[in-house]
């Protein structure tokens, strides 16, 4: 089995045993890692619609006109609405 002259320095049992523990610590990193980048992703979509959702009630709240970007998200919330309406009639 073993190409070693003396049983004693034979390493095959072990590099087999340290190979099998490197490839599970692996795989567990690899999960874990896969994990937390979900994770994180979650919290800047999180982070990202609640800035969206307070943002026109924040400018209101500091007494300073709307930007472009919020008066376009009412504009077509405004349509949405009428489009609405007319179903509804």
């Amino acid at each position: 089995m073993c190409q070693s002259p003396d049983p004693s320095i034979c390493f095959c049992g072990r590099r087999l045993r340290i190979r099998r523990l490197v490839e599970r610590y692996k795989s567990v990193r690899q999960r874990h890692w896969t994990r937390a980048e979900a994770r994180h992703r979650r919290r800047e979509v999180k982070r990202t619609s609640r800035r969206a959702r307070n943002s026109s009630t924040v400018s209101e709240r500091n007494g300073r006109p709307s930007t472009g970007r919020e008066e376009r998200a009412t504009k077509v919330q405004a349509e949405d609405h009428s489009h609405l309406q007319e179903q509804g009639s």
